[in-house]
């Protein structure tokens, strides 16, 4: 039997580098790798209600700023926003906001987790997780992804595109975001790719895709954004995705 604690946890906004929601573009990420799984589990300041997204301090962005994911993203920011950011990304005036779909880590290919994770939490895969995630009826609390619905619905008139790193992940990014109905369509859309021009890329395919949700904002699948040779990672590339993203947008306002 799950653990309600943990459920609710999972069910929040755990798990985020945060930064403010009524920025004009979101990132989204897979997982969040910060801490050991069974510290991050029980690291209750990380329970936070949907009015009230996480922020990192000036005292934690130093850290955080040293990790390839994140100062990739800032590239792709910059270029869309056609302007230098600088100071901390992840404050709650932060011209970014950064969200996770797990709170755990889901990219390994163990599908299971440790036992001493499961005699925490209850959870024995991942699969467990993500479904937790996705439809929790459990405890009589929202799910996590109705959660990330929920905000987005509170900011739309402000996030113009979330971008969200993984062509992997691509079902579970509309759970996350897209209203039900519409499914279907912005998949069959998302499954419509563009190539990233291959001068930028080293010569590799690389793809991108985007659709447009009923909230008026956009979203936008692209690689991971570190580690292998398929991820959006040189500095070209990444600025030619956020000059692509401000085309789009703009010539479809």
């Amino acid at each position: 039997m799950y653990n309600n604690k943990v459920v609710r946890w999972i069910s929040s906004l755990s798990g985020f580098q945060g930064g403010n929601p009524s920025a004009k573009i979101w990132f989204c990420g897979l997982e969040y790798q910060g801490m050991d799984i069974l510290e991050e589990i029980y690291c209750m300041k990380k329970l936070h209600c949907v009015e009230c997204p996480p922020h990192l301090t000036t005292k934690d962005i130093a850290a955080h700023m040293k990790e390839g994911f994140n100062r990739n993203i800032l590239r792709i920011a910059q270029a869309y926003l056609a302007k230098n950011i600088t100071g901390n990304i992840f404050s709650s005036d932060s011209d970014l906001f950064k969200l996770n779909l797990y709170p755990l880590p889901q990219a390994s290919s163990v599908e299971s987790y440790e036992e001493d994770v499961f005699k925490k939490t209850g959870i024995r895969t991942k699969s467990e997780l993500r479904s937790i995630c996705i439809n929790n009826n459990l405890i009589g609390v929202p799910s996590r992804f109705d959660n990330f619905k929920s905000l987005l619905e509170l900011n739309k008139n402000n996030v113009e595109v979330i971008v969200c790193c993984s062509r992997l992940a691509i079902d579970n990014f509309l759970l996350a975001f897209a209203d039900t109905e519409g499914f279907y369509e912005y998949k069959e859309q998302l499954e419509k790719v563009e190539q990233i021009p291959r001068m930028y890329t080293g010569m590799l395919n690389k793809y991108y895709s985007w659709c447009r949700l009923k909230s008026g904002t956009y979203l936008f699948v692209i690689p991971f954004v570190t580690g292998r040779a398929s991820a959006v990672k040189g500095e070209k590339e990444l600025i030619f995705i956020g000059e692509k993203i401000k085309e789009i947008v703009s010539r479809n306002k």
